[in-house]
């Protein structure tokens, strides 16, 4: 659904396939060259989400890896349902991928396809995503001082003192006192 978000608005979309090879890679095919090249030119480089997953984007003509079945741990192809499965699905593989884009730039195939490599699985990015906003969310700050039983008449009066040698109204210092269980 995510990479059907982004790239949609590039082009129609005919096909996207995820599969796993040196992390995990998606082949979109697009229905012209003009969509794959405006895809291509805009979102290589760019971030899915806010500061990760970047996407690495490549030309890649079609050869064979078949995807039998849907899989969610091996591959997956997004635009035909289990029933529709019986062939085979040609994405392309990720060998001499330069090579390929300047063949594909000159041929006058209507399809065609781009790679899309670093996608990382949702689940681990919107773990990331949490552990950044948590880093980011501003919290008051409180400072606890653990006094034993023995001091705190005496920790009591040295603030005391402090109150009234400070300038400070009264309203601006809270002494929280708790009684700890032992």
């Amino acid at each position: 659904d995510v990479l059907h978000k982004i790239c949609h608005p590039h082009g129609q979309v005919l096909r996207i396939v995820i599969f796993k090879k040196n992390g995990v890679q998606a082949m979109v095919e697009f229905d012209n060259l003009d969509a794959a090249t405006r895809a291509r030119e805009n979102l290589n480089g760019a971030d899915i989400y806010a500061g990760c997953c970047t996407l690495k984007i490549d030309y890649a003509k079609p050869e064979k890896l078949n995807v039998y079945k849907n899989e969610p741990d091996t591959s997956w192809d997004y635009t035909l349902s289990t029933g529709e499965m019986q062939g085979t699905v040609v994405v392309a593989l990720e060998d001499a991928a330069e090579e390929r884009a300047e063949k594909w730039e000159n041929s006058a195939e209507k399809r065609i396809w781009i790679r899309i490599s670093r996608i990382r699985r949702r689940k681990k990015m919107e773990m990331e995503q949490e552990q950044r906003c948590a880093a980011t969310k501003m919290e008051p700050r409180s400072s606890s001082v653990q006094i034993p039983p023995s001091k705190i008449l005496p920790a009591l009066l040295l603030l005391l003192m402090l109150l009234v040698q400070l300038p400070i109204q009264p309203q601006q210092l809270v002494v929280v006192m708790k009684r700890s269980r032992t």
